[in-house]
């Protein structure tokens, strides 16, 4: 799955983390869940949650990791 988050102005911090809260729970996105796996693009940080959650700057970063 690929989520970009590029273009979205949160009106505060905590919608962000409210909001990313319900994503984990909605798919069910744990390290142990190796079924799934997500690539989040965003302009604020890139790197690794976990074995099936990466974080990126670039779209295009993100589909080679998810295809890889």
């Amino acid at each position: 799955m690929l989520i970009d988050f590029r273009q979205t102005a949160w009106d505060c911090e905590e919608t962000h983390r409210a909001l990313s809260h319900a994503t984990r729970e909605r798919f069910a996105l744990t390290p142990a869940n190796t079924g799934i796996r997500v690539a989040i693009v965003n302009q604020r940080w890139g790197g690794r949650v976990a074995d099936n959650e990466h974080w990126f700057l670039t779209r295009d970063d993100a589909l080679r990791w998810l295809v890889q």
